[in-house]
């Protein structure tokens, strides 16, 4: 399978699934963030295995035929209706999001009723027009990187701050990616 859950996504109303990247290689965008990186600690906890097998999700992502496998996957899956992209590391290359947004593109509908794409994003330097396009998707504009002055505000983004803090007009998803993907201000 391509595409997996973890405990925080699997505890949602409706199971989300992920795909994950290595952190860090595939941050094209990242800036202050790759000091407090989460994926830190989580990679030293799980260790090599876990790396490995974001390794390897990148190497399958860029095959030509991992558009038509996700596809198919989809398809056949009509338990993934939540799709969670790049939740370790990010979106590395147009290449790579154009097969994103054609794997949307794809999975609008159907027998299943379709699945949702959404992603939270550093690489803002990208042309995210395709992927934002398709009624089936959201991108979170994530604050933290080299590409923060394109931010839009008047659009989903995303902040992190100290745990237990609050900030005015912002949900809280830490606990809940549901959040993430009913509000803009996050």
């Amino acid at each position: 399978m391509l595409f997996q859950t973890n405990s925080k996504l699997k505890e949602e109303e409706k199971p989300i699934y992920k795909y994950s990247l290595p952190a860090f290689e595939t941050c094209p965008g990242a800036g202050a963030c790759v000091e407090w990186c989460m994926w830190r600690d989580i990679y030293r906890l799980r260790g090599q295995r876990c790396i490995d097998a974001h390794k390897r999700n990148l190497e399958i992502m860029k095959k030509p035929f991992f558009v038509d496998m996700a596809v198919f996957e989809l398809e056949q899956n009509p338990r993934i209706d939540l799709l969670r992209w790049c939740d370790s590391g990010d979106v590395p290359s147009q290449i790579l999001l154009d097969k994103i947004t054609s794997i949307a593109s794809q999975t609008v509908g159907g027998v299943s009723g379709g699945v949702f794409h959404y992603c939270y994003s550093k690489s803002l330097h990208l042309d995210w027009s395709g992927f934002k396009s398709l009624p089936n998707t959201k991108m979170i504009q994530s604050y933290g990187g080299k590409y923060d002055n394109l931010i839009d505000k008047r659009s989903a983004h995303a902040v992190v701050i100290a745990k237990g803090k609050r900030l005015a007009g912002y949900v809280d998803a830490s606990n809940s990616d549901l959040k993430a993907v009913r509000n803009n201000r996050i």
